[in-house]
């Protein structure tokens, strides 16, 4: 009789699993959609006479929280950007934490102990391209940064950290002045566990 509940539980627990990949999989080629539209929207917009642009110096924080995914890791992170715009030229720093998201065990409770990685950070110091109207904003940039986190205890090396290619883009309304919100899609190539996502960031500055 117990063979028969874990049995049925494990099957549970297996079919969620499957239902998890499957939606991230859907995610990934949202993201990858999202990503090709905005690079030709952008690209579109840069290849107009610069003349015809409006010069443009804008600089806010950016607060978000939004799904991560990665090789060996899934799980939901928040993170701070600092963003300086002029003209068609935009400059951020980031940081960014992402936490496993805690998995059904056989026994129905909640843990992480399935995860190879519980959690990471990435600290990024990016440059790219951008345009920006008085209602909008649509960026695109890259650069250098530094990847940490922790891994399950049982392994040899339950801290790890790398050298990084942080990655971004940014779709942002701005109505006022001071505020705006945006859609935050990133990514973070490294050695150990490269991830990404996407976030809902809450813009607070000179955003006109």
């Amino acid at each position: 009789m117990w063979d028969i509940q874990i049995s049925r539980k494990a099957a549970q627990i297996d079919l969620a699993s499957i239902m998890e990949k499957e939606v991230w999989k859907i995610v990934k080629h949202l993201l990858e959609i999202l990503l090709c539209c905005a690079t030709l929207c952008l690209s579109t917009a840069l290849s107009q006479d610069s003349a015809a642009s409006r010069s443009t110096t804008c600089g806010w924080v950016g607060l978000s929280l939004g799904p991560t995914a990665g090789s060996n890791f899934d799980g939901f992170s928040g993170g701070i950007t600092l963003n300086f715009l002029k003209d068609t030229r935009i400059l951020s720093a980031r940081l960014l934490y992402a936490e496993k998201f805690a998995t059904a065990t056989v026994d129905g409770e909640f843990s992480t102990a399935s995860a190879k990685v519980f959690s990471v950070s990435d600290a990024g110091l990016l440059y790219g391209l951008a345009e920006k109207t008085k209602f909008f904003l649509l960026a695109v940039s890259g650069g250098v940064g530094y990847v940490w986190g922790r891994t399950d205890d049982r392994y040899p090396r339950p801290y790890f950290g790398s050298l990084a290619l942080p990655l971004e883009l940014q779709i942002g309304f701005t109505p006022m002045k001071p505020f705006g919100i945006c859609a935050y899609v990133f990514a973070n190539l490294n050695f150990h566990s490269s991830f990404f996502g996407t976030m809902v960031s809450i813009q607070i500055g000179k955003v006109q």
